[in-house]
């Protein structure tokens, strides 16, 4: 039986040159595609942060660079809820910022504070809230502020070197975060939300409170707190260190509380206002730790009755307001 020609060559094995064709086309479909994804991720990454950037929310607020403010309040969530800006405005006629959050370590608020000087100018008072001193430096939701902050990246990569990693890859997992929404929510409102507690301490929060905690306090963020007042200083800034209250039940709870705050104006150059024993009422506090709306406005009396708000100047800080 006769059969065709075939057109089967031994020095060219079928397929060949099909599946070099198929690799160099699916080669150039994935280069392309992470390309796209790259450029894309870029260009909406940088969109959505110079929007936040106009976002009423108090750190995207930093890097716009209209924010200056008399008043400057650094700290963890002591400081973000104990110290606020509209009562302080209220009764003194002083303009305040509050970058106090809570797990925020000084190393943290170091970088935060100087990149606000740098873009605002430097505020005549900065109070700090010492407690922040046993946070582990860490930059969490902080990364949100990476493509504004060389200084918040440079922290990241130290600390956290995974996320810095993932920052690199995609930009907008820096939107990825609590911060970035509380941005997007503030600016679509248009205003801050209050942070401060309504709720008022309960008897199972208090026998709670009663239970004994150890101080332990991060040398490196003593030292960091020292580097904030120095920096502030530099810049025409008075600095005092102000101890909120604490609930008297906490505060006797609390061992090492008694040795850390004394020992704190010798260490970091700064004086310390020690009011963490001057609200003993329970209905003024929403947990152990944080007072609530009546607790602020009675706390804000007394910095101002002090003349930590430089109001009313007092003999502790006569030679710095």
């Amino acid at each position: 039986m006769e059969h065709g020609s075939s057109t089967f060559n031994s020095n060219d094995p079928v397929g060949t040159t099909d599946v070099a064709t198929t690799l160099r086309r699916l080669a150039i479909i994935l280069l392309s595609g992470l390309l796209l994804f790259t450029l894309g991720d870029r260009a909406i990454s940088a969109l959505a942060q110079s929007i936040l950037k106009e976002s009423p929310n108090r750190f995207y607020a930093i890097y716009g660079g209209k924010q200056r403010h008399d008043v400057v309040l650094l700290g963890n969530s002591r400081a973000d809820q104990h110290f606020d800006p509209a009562t302080i405005t209220r009764l003194t006629g002083l303009s305040a910022t509050n970058f106090g959050l809570g797990l925020v370590s000084p190393t943290l608020s170091e970088a935060l504070f100087k990149d606000y000087v740098e873009k605002n100018g430097a505020p005549k008072l900065v109070l700090i809230e010492p407690t922040f001193a046993y946070n582990h430096p860490r930059v969490g939701q902080f990364r949100a502020l990476v493509p504004h902050s060389p200084r918040v990246k440079a922290m990241l990569d130290e600390t956290e070197p995974r996320y810095g990693a993932a920052l690199t890859v995609s930009h907008l997992f820096a939107l990825n975060n609590d911060l970035a929404m509380r941005g997007v929510v503030d600016l679509l409102r248009g205003r801050q939300g209050s942070r401060i507690g309504t709720g008022v301490m309960t008897a199972e929060m208090v026998e709670a409170a009663a239970k004994p905690r150890q101080l332990h306090v991060k040398d490196s963020e003593i030292a960091a707190i020292s580097r904030i007042a120095a920096f502030a200083q530099q810049n025409g800034s008075q600095v005092a260190l102000v101890m909120t209250p604490l609930h008297p039940v906490a505060r006797r709870a609390t061992n090492g509380l008694d040795a850390f705050l004394p020992s704190l104006p010798q260490k970091t150059g700064v004086p310390l206002i020690d009011l963490s024993a001057s609200e003993g009422a329970t209905h003024h506090f929403s947990d152990a730790n944080h007072l609530n709306r009546s607790g602020v406005e009675r706390f804000t009396e007394r910095l101002i009755e002090a003349g930590v708000l430089g109001v009313k100047a007092s003999p502790a800080l006569a030679s710095l307001l």
